[in-house]
Order: structure tokens, then sequence, then C-alpha cells
């Protein structure tokens, strides 16, 4: 029991780029979070938080949310069409990361 308490704590390196994101004023994030995230649905919002939990990996994200491969690469498509950033390519992505936790 004490050891599954333990597993479940989490470290300040965990949550620190979120914290550095609260010192930040909130109508300023609620700005910048609707101007990259405003075209999306709820499905392509999902979509990208499963992607980026499962580290930018394809099969692993497809396996994660019980959808096709394809099917995955047309939402990460359709993301991409919408905002204007590719969730692949690691610049994009951060500024999509940082859209979702604000």
């Amino acid at each position: 029991m004490l050891s599954d308490q333990i597993q479940s704590l989490m470290s300040f390196e965990d949550v620190e780029e979120k914290t550095l994101l609260y010192q930040i004023e909130s109508e300023i994030r609620e700005r910048y979070k609707h101007r990259i995230l405003s075209d999306l649905d709820s499905q392509s919002i999902e979509t990208l938080k499963s992607f980026f939990k499962n580290d930018l990996n394809i099969a692993k994200t497809a396996k994660y949310l019980y959808i096709h491969r394809n099917t995955l690469l047309y939402r990460l498509e359709k993301c991409k069409m919408r905002t204007g950033l590719n969730p692949k390519k690691y610049s994009d992505a951060i500024k999509l990361q940082i859209a979702l936790w604000c």
C-alpha cells in the first residue's frame, strides 16, 4: 500500500513547466490557448493529448486510442490543417502542448 502511495507522488520536475505557465496572467494564457486551439473539436484535442502523452509515437498512440494508425494520421493532419501547426514537428508540438496546458 505504501509503495502505491509513493508511486503516485510527483516530483517538482514533473510539473515544473506547468508551474511556470501559471505564473503568467490567466488572461494571457487564455488568449494563447484560444488562438492556438479554438478551431479544434474535442476529438482533436483528445487526440493531441494522447499523442503527447505517448511521446509523439504514432503506433503507441493509435494503440492507446484503439484506432487504426491511418486514422490517427488523419486526425493529426486535421489538427495541422485547422491550426497551421504540425503536431509531428517538434517546434509546432511545443506550441500545441503549451496551449493544452494553459
